[in-house]
């Protein structure tokens, strides 16, 4: 099948998986910016899910035939050493959060995919690593005050 053609029928699904989510979304009660409800944010995520969509469907109508060649090309190459990697990593973040406590297995998880997914210096790995997990501890913690387990070092 030509890949103009799997573009344009995945972005057709995806619009009406987004109309989908929309609908029952509205069904749960949207409420107010002020007052939300539980059909709230699916209900614009759908939204714009939908307009994703047609901007995608869109642009592969309009789009050049050497453009979509030159990903075929690209899409060959498969890094199975990643593809493991990442999927070793997502299934021990929640196991380490119990035991680690959740700033260190932030951390943790950013130093391998910075460094080992895709490679980068010491001094960025660790940096990122540490600004990531300070971040997201104040704003998960302190801002949107969401309890985690404190872990070993109770932190």
């Amino acid at each position: 099948m030509d890949p103009h053609k799997k573009e344009q029928i995945s972005s057709i699904f995806l619009f009406l998986f987004s109309a989908f989510i929309c609908f029952f979304s509205y069904k749960l009660s949207i409420g107010s910016i002020h007052n939300p409800n539980a059909g709230f944010f699916p209900f614009y995520l759908g939204i714009i899910l939908g307009l994703l969509s047609i901007s995608n469907f869109t642009k592969t109508i309009t789009r050049k035939k050497p453009v979509i060649e030159t990903i075929k090309i690209l899409d060959t190459d498969i890094n199975w050493k990643n593809i493991m990697i990442t999927v070793v990593v997502l299934f021990s973040y929640p196991l380490l959060l119990k035991i680690l406590g959740f700033p260190v297995s932030t951390f943790l998880f950013t130093v391998i995919f910075l460094r080992f997914i895709n490679p980068q210096r010491w001094w960025v790995v660790f940096g990122a690593g540490g600004a990531v997990a300070i971040i997201f501890y104040f704003v998960f913690q302190y801002w949107l005050q969401i309890q985690f387990p404190s872990g070993i070092f109770g932190v």
